[in-house]
């Protein structure tokens, strides 16, 4: 049996459809129903509840976890500013122990843990970032899903649970683009004449197709070679800012006029919109809009026979097109 934690969310649908298909065994925990869920054992409780996370891993052998609170995602709602950095702790790192140390009261075996390339920080100056690159997250985002990477690691060390750290870039695909600041992007895009731009138009960004993304965790299943290993997870291949711009232009067909503001004006702006509620990005983030952020994916593909079969490009593509035939 398998616990699928976020299960409503958009990966977490598409995970179950994906793992559905392949005929395994599963709950999910969510704090929803969803019509996805039919076929399979369902807990609507919060993560954040002991007593439903007890429920949720009784009888279970592998927890995959993929609930967490990630300013990134364009579902979910987040507090005032002054409150962001508890939030965060308390979903993503407070919640991940709680289910953890109730996942091996409860006997189950395995954890894989969806966590974030933003354990790395602002972008260094060598890149791609491999999995032995020095963590150095600058954000509560980042801080909080690096800490919950380090007790999962050592429940691993003391020989309690098998964990594997799943490093998600952004994950798109067709049927879903949930990100914040692309689906705005798209918005904007698709209904204003023109679109301004911040940031440096070369800078490299590195995001992952879902199909890529749900393979890899499927892999991570059956391998037992896995165990105690991180993994980044991205596309075959980055892209420019500017290839991208190119790229969903021309799969929109909307070629709108584009003009790019200083630098120095962005800091301004995005703390006007932070004190009116609505950042243009959170602080966390800001650096990846100017620097090279591309990840090394050479350690799943040597170790558990990952092949991505789609680069940023492509998975910009497929969720550009779907995109479009959501909002005909």
């Amino acid at each position: 049996m398998l616990l699928i934690t976020a299960a409503g969310t958009h990966l977490g649908r598409d995970l179950v459809r994906h793992l559905g298909a392949k005929n395994y065994p599963m709950r999910a925990l969510d704090l929803l129903d969803r019509p996805w869920f039919n076929g399979h054992q369902a807990i609507l409780g919060d993560i954040t509840d002991a007593a439903a996370v007890r429920r949720a891993v009784r009888g279970v052998e592998t927890v995959i976890h993929l609930a967490e609170a990630n300013p990134l995602r364009k579902t979910v709602d987040f507090p005032a500013q002054a409150d962001y950095s508890d939030h965060v702790q308390r979903i993503n790192y407070e919640a991940t122990r709680t289910l953890a140390n109730a996942a091996i009261k409860a006997g189950v075996k395995k954890f894989i843990y969806a966590s974030h390339v933003s354990v790395y920080g602002p972008p260094p100056k060598v890149c791609p970032c491999t999995e032995e690159t020095p963590a150095n997250p600058r954000g509560p985002f980042g801080r909080s899903k690096l800490a919950a990477e380090e007790f999962l690691l050592d429940k691993f060390k003391q020989g309690e649970l098998d964990v594997v750290i799943l490093r998600l870039a952004p994950v798109i695909g067709p049927q879903f683009i949930d990100h914040r600041y692309v689906e705005d992007w798209l918005n904007w895009k698709t209904s204003r004449p023109v679109q301004p731009f911040f940031g440096n138009n070369m800078a490299l960004v590195h995001f992952v197709h879902v199909r890529d993304a749900l393979d890899l965790i499927e892999r991570c299943l059956s391998r037992p070679q896995a165990a105690g290993r991180v993994y980044n997870v991205a596309g075959r291949s980055a892209a420019t800012t500017l290839e991208v711009l190119e790229t969903v232009d021309e799969t929109l067909a909307s070629h709108r006029m584009m003009f790019t503001l200083p630098t120095a004006v962005f800091p301004v702006t995005n703390k006007i919109a932070s004190w009116l509620g609505r950042p243009l990005v959170y602080p966390e983030f800001a650096r990846e809009r100017f620097a090279h952020s591309c990840f090394a994916i050479e350690r799943a593909c040597n170790e558990l026979g990952w092949r991505p079969k789609y680069d940023t490009l492509q998975a910009f593509a497929e969720a550009a097109a779907g995109y479009l035939e959501r909002n005909r």
